[in-house]
């Protein structure tokens, strides 16, 4: 599962996104160990701040 979500206010980008990261056979199934969170917030200068954490 990939989300994603991303939206402007007081002219800054908010921009977040989470992959779910699994073990197993493509198309057979797998077991889903965990998510990985990113997040990005930029203005018209450039990429001013972020996270990244798994869970």
């Amino acid at each position: 599962m990939t989300w994603y979500d991303g939206y402007v206010s007081n002219n800054k980008y908010y921009g977040d996104v989470i992959f779910s990261y699994k073990i197993g056979v493509q198309g057979v199934g797998g077991v889903q160990l965990g998510n990985v969170y990113l997040g990005v917030v930029g203005d018209k200068n450039g990429k001013t701040g972020g996270y990244f954490y798994t869970e």
